[in-house]
């Protein structure tokens, strides 16, 4: 709350009121006043001006103060979220509603800086006309480069079907080198996929792994957290 506004909630009422009270008293209980207001009627209408202008401005400061409060109340309810996010494990269902509330487009900008946080190279494709690959990896291990390529699926009561893989598959051998597929998906896969992705290699990344993942990182960003606070950690 800006410190200009604070305490300024009463300031209409106190002004209203305070003209009123004041034209009662020239009015009932000083009579000679009332006499000298009538004779200068000039200087009387250039007061009541002045405190109509003032309880004006008293009303635009009560309204913006109650803005400024409920906007203060808003990044409130933000920072205690992320703060909820980071030092606070969620159970498995509140993350993978989390997960479900993003919109396909921010599932895979989360799996980029998921990889991004763990040493990749990663960028999110276009999300039209991505022919199946939502994000490319890279990453150098021992001086060998390994590339990677993830098809995201945001699923909630479908299964991932072999199509999918299939078209995973044909991906991962249609680059100048091959390329390693890995399927993320908030759902399983069915029976099928799962013995096409043991045959050729691919990866899956499942709800389950999604969250144990999340684990890390909240452990790791609280670990960082402390060690910061009490200055062993550079």
């Amino acid at each position: 709350m800006s410190p200009k506004l604070k305490g300024n909630s009463n300031l209409p009422y106190i002004l209203i009121g305070g003209t009123f009270v004041l034209y009662l008293i020239i009015k009932l209980a000083i009579p000679q006043v009332t006499i000298w207001v009538q004779a200068n009627w000039v200087l009387t209408i250039t007061i009541l001006a002045i405190a109509v202008i003032l309880t004006i401005l008293g009303v635009i400061l009560y309204f913006k103060n109650r803005s400024s409060a409920s906007s203060v109340d808003k990044k409130a309810i933000a920072h205690n979220e992320v703060n909820s996010f980071a030092f606070t494990p969620w159970s498995r269902e509140h993350f993978e509603q989390w997960l479900m509330a993003k919109t396909p487009y921010q599932f895979e900008e989360y799996i980029r800086n998921l990889l991004t946080k763990r040493g990749f190279q990663a960028i999110q494709t276009s999300y039209s006309h991505d022919h199946g690959i939502d994000v490319i990896a890279s990453k150098t291990e021992l001086g060998i480069r390994h590339d990677y390529i993830f098809q995201c699926k945001q699923y909630k009561d479908t299964h991932v079907s072999e199509p999918v893989l299939v078209q995973l598959f044909g991906n991962m051998n249609a680059g100048p080198s091959h390329r390693m597929g890995i399927i993320v998906s908030t759902s399983r896969l069915t029976n099928a996929a799962q013995e096409f992705a043991e045959r050729h290699a691919i990866t899956n990344w499942d709800i389950d792994f999604l969250y144990q993942q999340y684990l890390k990182e909240v452990a790791s960003y609280d670990y960082d957290r402390q060690s910061n606070q009490s200055g062993d950690y550079v």
